[in-house]
């Protein structure tokens, strides 16, 4: 090769940029003004472009899309789901009064009667019959036990387990009784756990069941046989959005069972477009679906009709107009976890409305006129996590109105009069969250 067909770097350099140039940057110069703009033009226009691209996949990916993944675990035993067993007639006739007065009642309350015209008498409760015959007095677990078929003793005839024959004595401690709208009914899983080693249709869980048709009374409810849900042992069947099954009879029914297990991402993602993930209910226990579905329909039934659902754990007496709260008001409910007490007209808090609330876990005050809250008001409250106070009228605290409250997580006093705390009011709050 002769010398003169030898390139130096720059010179190879420059014949590549003036060739391949970076999106027309290399037009800008050396040429005529009307093409050195629409260059330009377009440079920009690429540039925004592109800047606009860069950012809009940044954003997508720290909003951290929901993902799903599958994974398989081998166990050598497995807990058995829980399973919730019902009498679709339990009502005990041997319990019901035989009055046509009784029966009128059961009619009334049954589904025919709520999704057809009406088609029984109306009740002249001012007779004295009902208020003899207990309609209008409180009633408690047992007074419904009474008044339906036994569960242990009748309900189970015997139940099989892993080919393990279980006496019937055993019902108790596997199976704790649970109310539902239908009546009395059995769940497993909530003291004693079944565990499984075995699959198949041999193995497993197998009941013989005596729906007791001789003392079925059909009055609020017109059929007969068994209903039972599979269900994980923290839900609530009753709100799961499935019927389960319907066993007639006489009959026999096989399940097959195949476990599924959802879990959601913690923050920053989102279980909804506008919601993080929860990992407990406001009452502190462990958040399921079902447990919020039937926080929703106690509040709906309040707000209806000023009803509380029967085995709801918690007292809903917000928006009734109170100014005051008797001092025995909750001195029996020593199991309450839930108090809501808001837009009343309460104007004070003594110190002991409260008093052997232990268990208590939420406790909901604002949007009162309260004043003035006792020393003593809150220190029977071991168990307190969320308390608010927010919305009212107090313009003073005492120093020791929180001393014990080693629990609490939120406390909320915005809009009161409070010019100034004083500096140990706090002290006791350990687990408080900022």
């Amino acid at each position: 090769m002769a010398d003169s067909d030898r390139k130096t770097l720059a010179t190879v350099w420059g014949e590549f940029s003036q060739s391949t140039g970076f999106h027309g940057v290399n037009k800008l110069k050396n040429g005529n003004k009307l093409r050195c703009l629409f260059w330009l033009c377009s440079i920009l226009a690429c540039a925004v472009y592109l800047t606009y691209v860069i950012i809009q996949e940044l954003g997508n990916y720290y909003t951290y899309p929901t993902y799903t993944t599958l994974e398989v675990e081998i166990h050598s035993e497995i807990e058995f789901p829980a399973v919730t067993i019902c009498n679709l007639n339990s009502l005990s006739k041997s319990s019901v009064l035989n009055d046509s007065r009784v029966d009128n009642y059961y009619l009334s309350i049954g589904p025919r009667e709520i999704h057809e015209v009406q088609m029984y008498n109306e009740f002249n409760w001012s007779d004295p019959f009902y208020e003899q015959y207990g309609f209008f007095s409180e009633r408690k677990m047992e007074d419904i036990l009474l008044e339906h078929k036994s569960l242990h003793q009748g309900l189970f005839n015997s139940f099989l387990f892993d080919q393990t024959i279980f006496k019937l004595e055993d019902s108790k401690e596997y199976f704790s009784v649970e109310l539902k709208p239908n009546g009395p009914c059995l769940t497993s899983n909530k003291t004693k756990i079944f565990k499984t080693s075995y699959t198949g249709s041999d193995y497993n869980f197998v009941m013989w069941l005596n729906v007791d048709r001789e003392d079925s009374y059909f009055g609020q409810w017109l059929g007969e046989g068994v209903q039972f849900t599979v269900h994980d042992k923290e839900e609530d069947p009753f709100f799961q959005g499935s019927s389960g099954y319907y066993v007639e009879p006489g009959h026999e029914y096989y399940g097959a069972l195949r476990k599924y297990t959802y879990e959601y991402m913690p923050e920053p993602f989102k279980a909804t477009p506008t919601e993080f993930c929860r990992e407990s209910s406001v009452n502190g226990d462990e958040y399921f679906s079902t447990k919020c579905w039937k926080e929703c329909y106690v509040r709906y039934i309040h707000e209806a009709c000023n009803c509380i659902d029967f085995h709801y754990n918690g007292q809903l007496l917000n928006d009734n107009k109170l100014a005051m709260i008797d001092e025995n008001a909750f001195k029996d409910l020593t199991g309450l976890k839930n108090l809501s007490l808001t837009n009343n007209q309460l104007t004070s808090i003594s110190g002991t409305v409260f008093q052997g609330l232990k268990t208590l876990y939420n406790l909901y005050l604002h949007d009162n006129r309260i004043t003035e809250v006792n020393i003593h008001a809150f220190q029977d409250l071991a168990a307190i996590n969320n308390l608010n106070l927010a919305n009212n009228g107090i313009t003073v605290l005492d120093a020791d109105v929180f001393q014990g409250l080693t629990t609490l997580e939120t406390l909320e006093l915005q809009a009161n009069r409070m010019t100034m705390l004083d500096a140990n009011i706090f002290r006791d709050l350990t687990a408080l969250k900022t």
